[in-house]
């Protein structure tokens, strides 16, 4: 009820192969039918959550299990500033696949005042290994809630999410939205070998948007080393995908990536449905 903070630090621990799935930060998802919620909640204050990930290899890590997260949180955990404060999330994933820095599927992140929001991911060294990854835990089989898409939302201020890695930025049937402050994506895709190591994906209904005056920003770059191709700085794509202003500036930056592949590695792809507007 007042202004105090909440400050959370979170180390995994595993190594070898006798330990996996070494999260340094983790809110489970509910129980099939369950009802409650994770929550982390101030009034006033700020909210800081940092995690670094272990380095286990004894777990063969899925989609729906995960690697050596920095960050994750699923289905019905909410991370919410109901008054002034900022919400800050930090996460740098261990080693193995599907090591995400920032990880969600399905979970809200939320500023009601003018607090902003900082979202900063940095994926493991092995595929699947994304910088920020949001994705909807119902469409990945990993929920039974229905809608669980990640919410990142604003009143008045301002998002800004950073990730590096596989993909630096994975936005996937999610929604990040301020209602008049500014949204700004930057993503580093990694060097690998593997394709489409992407800067940003927005895509399968994936919305980017802001009202009023703020803008929304995306700089995408394309990792890829090798063999590896179609690694575009920036990719949208998927019906009812949209990136959108009222009154503010859209600005989008794609650099592709280094892979010699069979396909071409562009700055900016742009699928059928997609729409951008202000």
């Amino acid at each position: 009820t007042g202004n105090g903070n909440v400050t959370i630090t979170g180390i995994g621990g595993g190594t070898g192969s006798t330990s996996g799935a070494d999260n340094g930060f983790y809110m489970g998802d509910v129980p099939s039918g369950g009802t409650a919620t994770n929550l982390i909640s101030t009034a006033n204050g700020n909210i800081t959550i940092t995690g670094t990930g272990g380095n286990g290899t004894g777990v063969a890590a899925t989609a729906a299990q995960g690697g050596n997260e920095g960050i994750g949180f699923d289905d019905t955990s909410q991370i919410i500033s109901n008054g002034n404060g900022n919400i800050t999330l930090n996460g740098q994933a261990g080693t193995g696949t599907y090591s995400m820095g920032v990880g969600s599927y399905g979970g809200i992140v939320k500023a009601l005042g003018t607090g902003n929001i900082s979202i900063t991911g940095t994926g493991g060294n092995g595929p699947a290994s994304n910088g920020v990854w949001f994705f909807n835990g119902v469409n990945a089989g990993l929920s039974t809630v229905s809608n669980r898409g990640v919410l990142v939302s604003t009143n008045s201020g301002n998002i800004n999410i950073t990730g590096t890695g596989n993909v630096g930025i994975d936005d996937n049937s999610s929604t990040i939205t301020s209602n008049g402050g500014n949204v700004a994506l930057q993503g580093n895709g990694g060097a690998t070998t593997v394709n489409a190591d992407n800067g940003i994906n927005v895509v399968n209904g994936s919305v980017v948007s802001t009202n009023g005056t703020g803008t929304v920003t995306l700089n995408g770059v394309g990792g890829g080393t090798g063999g590896s191709s179609s690694d575009f700085g920036v990719n949208i794509g998927g019906a009812n995908t949209r990136i959108s202003a009222v009154d503010g500036l859209i600005s989008i930056t794609g650099l592709g990536g280094n892979g010699n592949g069979s396909s071409a590695s562009a700055g900016m792809a742009n699928d059928a449905g997609v729409a951008i507007y202000s």
